[in-house]
């Protein structure tokens, strides 16, 4: 279990309902350069393989 100090104050406010609407409308959009977005790809699809 993670120590409370290591969590977002906000981080709880984030609900799955909330995510999948989000990418449903394609709100609050961030826009990265070419580099960071395969990089950051990268790390998502590493760690989804691991869970």
């Amino acid at each position: 279990m993670l120590t409370t100090g290591l969590l977002c104050p906000d981080i709880r406010k984030t609900t799955l309902d909330s995510v999948v609407r989000t990418m449903e409308q394609r709100r609050n959009v961030v826009k990265v350069r070419e580099e960071v977005r395969v990089k950051a790809e990268l790390a998502l699809d590493r760690m989804l393989e691991v869970s």
